[in-house]
């Protein structure tokens, strides 16, 4: 198999389990964003202290947790691995940085489209999955654990974060006077008030945001665990 068949066939088994259809012209436009992303923060990230914040209630999700779920598919070397490659999404493509050089990378994190059903995170999501199949396919063991490791990071993001200020110029779900949104990273006690997914409020014991993040985390890393053979 090719390296355009093999895309294309990952991009395919993406879009079934995802139900996003993506156009040329989309795939190409994110493939870009996230080469312009990766060439600003190999120049600067040597330069500056951005104090990453840890998401998703100090890392229990980005790195910990993904390793945990990882071990029911993976070595707990390789395991260790896809958390590690997780969690540095937030610092080698941290929104903080986005918004400093203004780079595409902050629509890891948060929707860049303004309405309408696409999602910026799915199209960064397929384009690290095709890299890890890819890598994979070549021998690049290490590189197929990067790649899967940073494409679960934004499908966890989309279930913590929602559409909290999507389409916006420097999206955050910092605190703001009447918003619960600073809670976005909270495993526990806040829910989305509709289907807006904009907005928290709380639910004391409810954890459904965090159970949905483990359910797609799962998902895709039973289905690599098949690919990585």
């Amino acid at each position: 198999m090719t390296n355009q068949e093999t895309s294309a066939h990952s991009l395919n088994e993406y879009m079934k389990l995802s139900n996003n259809e993506f156009n040329e012209e989309e795939i190409n436009c994110i493939i870009k964003n996230i080469f312009i992303a990766d060439e600003y923060v190999k120049e600067e990230s040597n330069n500056h202290d951005y104090s990453i914040q840890p998401l998703w209630n100090k890392d229990t999700v980005h790195n910990s947790k993904t390793a945990e779920l990882a071990k029911q598919y993976f070595s707990t070397t390789v395991a260790n691995k896809i958390g590690t490659y997780n969690r540095e999404v937030d610092i080698e493509y941290s929104a903080t940085k986005g918004f400093v050089f203004n780079t595409p990378c902050k629509y890891i994190h948060f929707n860049e489209y303004a309405s309408g059903s696409d999602d910026s995170r799915d199209y960064v999501a397929s384009m690290w999955f095709v890299s890890s199949e890819l890598a994979w396919k070549k021998g690049q063991k290490e590189n197929a654990y990067m790649y899967l490791g940073y494409a679960l990071h934004p499908l966890q993001d989309k279930e913590a974060h929602g559409q909290i200020d999507r389409g916006e110029k420097y999206p955050a779900h910092t605190y703001i006077v009447g918003s619960n949104r600073h809670h976005a990273d909270d495993e526990t006690d806040w829910e989305w008030t509709n289907s807006n997914r904009n907005e928290l409020k709380k639910v004391p014991g409810s954890r459904a945001r965090y159970n949905a993040t483990v359910s797609v985390t799962k998902t895709w890393l039973a289905k690599y665990s098949k690919i990585f053979t």
